[in-house]
């Protein structure tokens, strides 16, 4: 079973229930859950970049990172550049 796409795809998705089934997953293999959940926001990030929506995809990245304004707004620029 490919727990890495699952993961993936049960976090983007709109299930309700998704948090039980992470947590299983998480339970026997927690770098992959990891993995997937960086991934996820990491390409959040990059479409709202692309779109041009540089402040809020700064906003997300500092909910996810914990930063500071300006280091998510240096992280964001890199990847508009």
């Amino acid at each position: 079973m490919n727990y890495y796409a699952q993961v993936i795809e049960i976090i983007t998705s709109n299930r309700t229930d998704w948090f039980e089934i992470v947590a299983k997953i998480a339970a026997k293999h927690p770098k992959i859950v990891v993995l997937a959940a960086q991934t996820a926001w990491q390409k959040e990030v990059k479409t709202l970049v692309d779109s041009g929506q540089k402040i809020a995809a700064i906003r997300l990245y500092r909910d996810v990172i914990e930063c500071s304004l300006r280091e998510a707004k240096e992280a964001v620029e890199r990847m508009a550049s």
